[in-house]
């Protein structure tokens, strides 16, 4: 039905261009603006990846098998240099068009073999982590969490203060405002923040085995 649907846009685009007075007959112009339109669906549509994006892409997509027989018709090699030449196109072009015509997607749900009913999908590597390191994950933030609570319980009632509404919260207060509210500068309070900072460095690396390689 897609192709029906572009043949209808081809003819179209036929009987807006059509012109009587170039002795044309309607029916062999209507059928090449149909047969364009059909083979451009085809060539942006037959592959999941786009073969022919550019006028020279699809120059070759049409021609370079044609050109390829013609020329060993002709007893010549069809190499990459000789084709980029006739069809007056870059040599990496042909190349590429080349090693895209030549490849083809496969299916993930295709089997892996007669007597095995599994599919590339089964073999396919999983994004998702593994349970191992899944696990050693979320034992990893359970020991954060508890040794956070621990440093906190260690705190003055400012520090602690500066140190939830600086460091924790997912809206931090400013400087200046918390500076104010203690009666201290916002460089103090820069300051002390920094100083929190270090001394909760310093608490995981004492409390948490290899602390430095896990921050790695």
């Amino acid at each position: 039905m897609d192709l029906i649907q572009e043949g209808n846009v081809g003819l179209l685009q036929a009987i807006k261009k059509f012109d009587p007075s170039r002795n044309v007959r309607f029916y062999a112009y209507a059928a090449w603006w149909a047969r364009a339109y059909i083979l451009r669906y085809l060539l942006n549509n037959f592959r999941l990846v786009k073969v022919g994006t550019t006028q020279d892409q699809r120059k070759l997509f049409y021609n370079l098998k044609k050109e390829k027989a013609k020329l060993e018709r002709e007893g010549y090699v069809p190499d990459a240099k000789l084709l980029a030449d006739r069809l007056n196109v870059r040599e990496r072009d042909v190349i590429e068009m080349d090693q895209r015509l030549g490849s083809w997607e496969l299916s993930l749900e295709q089997p892996l073999g007669p007597d095995n009913e599994g599919t590339l999908l089964d073999v396919l590597p999983s994004r998702e982590p593994a349970a191992d390191e899944e696990l050693a994950k979320r034992e990893l933030q359970k020991i954060f969490r508890e040794k956070l609570a621990q440093f906190i319980k260690t705190l003055a009632e400012r520090d602690e203060d500066i140190f939830r509404n600086r460091l924790l919260s997912e809206t931090p207060i400013t400087l200046e405002d918390l500076g104010g509210k203690y009666g201290i500068t916002k460089e103090r309070t820069r300051q002390l923040e920094a100083r929190l900072i270090k001394r909760f460095r310093d608490y995981l690396k004492k409390e948490i085995k290899d602390f430095d390689s896990l921050r790695s």
